[in-house]
């Protein structure tokens, strides 16, 4: 009889809900790619914000100290900055494997600024900070400007890169 009596209970609670209405899921809107800035600004030759990189290299980039704390504070939940920046670092573990795997040079850095110089001499100085790609893949020949990859399935975009001129 209690059996019953519990199972009653628990129907008439269950029942007695109703259903919520299905909202429209948002689309997702593009991520905004840092942008390529003409000359290195002299805060940064001062204080050595920024990274050089020259030849054939596969840069890895992540947020400083300072951008991972101003990404916490505007993260609505602490676990979803977690989890957004373990997925990206799972991700560019496995990447770097791939990097490996085709013999290329990597290089890791934190810093805002990336000056890349090509082999004639002309550089390309990206600000991090300028779009919303916070953890990522800079492909680097010399010959080509730098291109941001997909760091969830590299092989693609590094086979385009380094063998369509």
């Amino acid at each position: 009889m209690k059996n019953i009596f519990n199972f009653s209970v628990f129907f008439f609670l269950f029942s007695c809900v109703q259903p919520q209405e299905d909202k429209p899921i948002p689309e997702t809107q593009a991520i905004i790619p840092p942008i390529e800035i003409k000359e290195l600004p002299t805060q940064f030759k001062e204080f050595g914000d920024s990274v050089f990189i020259q030849g054939k290299s596969a840069l890895f980039f992540w947020p400083d100290s300072l951008k991972i704390e101003e990404l916490k504070k505007q993260s609505t939940y602490e676990d979803d900055f977690y989890t957004v920046a373990d997925d990206s670092q799972f991700y560019l573990a496995e990447s770097r494997h791939f990097m490996d795997s085709m013999k290329v040079t990597t290089k890791d850095s934190d810093q805002r600024i990336l000056v890349f110089t090509k082999n004639n001499g002309e550089r390309k100085i990206i600000d991090l900070y300028s779009g919303e790609l916070i953890w990522g893949i800079y492909l680097f020949d010399g010959k080509q400007d730098p291109k941001s990859i997909d760091i969830v399935m590299p092989a693609d975009d590094f086979h385009k890169y380094f063998t369509d001129k």
